[in-house]
């Protein structure tokens, strides 16, 4: 199973709140997180120190259970947390916005999923 980047995101964000911070203010997903069928995954969300603009580092790493424990972590995703928020969120419903946008096409994803199927993710 390939591990939606979005999760990973919302690792992120549960743990810089965690620590008093606002959000995310950048993050680089760095490799996918897959976990084959039947195996464990260990998590491990790594949340630096205050830096002096009130900032954290953040890194997302991953080992199998599996894993020989000398091959350590793999690292997923590495980001910036804000210290503040500038703007209140506002909803699509709020915002007037509609969904499609007015002029989007559909696009034919099948060949996708066969090339990341071909890789190993499903």
């Amino acid at each position: 199973m390939l591990v939606p980047g979005a999760a990973l995101i919302e690792l992120a964000m549960h743990a810089v709140t965690h620590v008093g911070q606002q959000g995310i203010e950048d993050i680089a997903l760095e490799a996918p997180l897959a976990v084959p069928e039947g195996e464990t995954v260990h998590l491990q969300v790594v949340v630096g120190e205050t830096q002096q603009d009130g900032q954290r580092e953040f890194s997302i790493h991953s080992r199998m259970d599996s894993d020989d424990v000398d091959l350590g972590w793999k690292r997923h995703a590495t980001g910036l947390s804000c210290a503040t928020v500038d703007v209140e969120p506002v909803s699509p419903v709020q915002s007037g916005a509609s969904w499609p946008p007015p002029g989007a096409t559909p696009v034919d994803v099948d060949e996708l999923y066969a090339g990341f199927a071909g890789r190993g993710y499903e």
